[in-house]
Order: structure tokens, then sequence, then C-alpha cells
């Protein structure tokens, strides 16, 4: 019973890890493109 308490703890974590992984990495693609935006519209 314990056992099986803790796998699904784990797997949780484990999600909850990737959710903000992938979280970040989108949050990090949306400035870079916002970056470049700005910077290609302040050198026109």
């Amino acid at each position: 019973m314990l056992g099986s308490i803790t796998n699904i703890s784990i797997t949780f974590h484990l999600i909850l890890a990737l959710t903000g992984v992938h979280l970040t990495l989108a949050l990090t693609s949306v400035h870079l493109v916002l970056a470049l935006t700005s910077v290609h519209f302040t050198l026109m």
C-alpha cells in the first residue's frame, strides 16, 4: 500500500517538473520572439 502511494507521488512530481520545464521553454521562446521582433522593428 505504502509503495503504491510513493509511486503515485513520484509520478506526480515528475509530471509537475516536466510541465514546469515545458512552461519555462515556452516562455523563453516567446521572449526570444518578442525580443527579435522589437530589434527587427528598431533596425527598420
